[in-house]
């Protein structure tokens, strides 16, 4: 997956604008809270990635679909809790969503006047 961020960062550049359609692609982190982890902050992260087009139908409103992977894993074993220990229940799960979203934005939402969009990744 580095390799595949690191080759679109690379291939970054001063793009045309784009007046009804954005691509874009969003990275991070997944990680669980629940019964079996019910407080411990960025236990066992995984990777997480998405990518989503959006169709500026006007400049208020916007048809957009996401396709986001997640995947998550926690252990009892990891834990000091004595019925954790004993019940010794493991899982790891995969997701994959697609969402489709419209989008209303009250105010007219205008990217750039001079029609020069520059792609920064941070």
């Amino acid at each position: 997956y580095l390799v595949w961020l690191i080759l679109l960062v690379s291939l970054s550049s001063n793009l045309p604008a784009q007046k009804y359609f954005d691509l874009g692609f969003t990275g991070g982190a997944s990680y669980y809270l629940g019964e079996i982890n019910p407080s411990r902050q960025f236990y066992k992260p995984s990777p997480a990635f998405g990518a989503f087009g959006r169709f500026n139908l006007n400049n208020r409103q916007a048809f957009r679909v996401s396709v986001n992977y997640i995947s998550i894993k926690a252990s009892d074993a990891d834990f000091n809790n004595v019925y954790q220990q004993l019940r010794n229940v493991s899982f790891r799960a995969s997701f994959i969503e697609i969402a489709p979203t419209f989008e209303f934005n009250f105010l007219p939402y205008i990217i750039n006047k001079n029609k020069k969009v520059e792609i920064i990744i941070f």
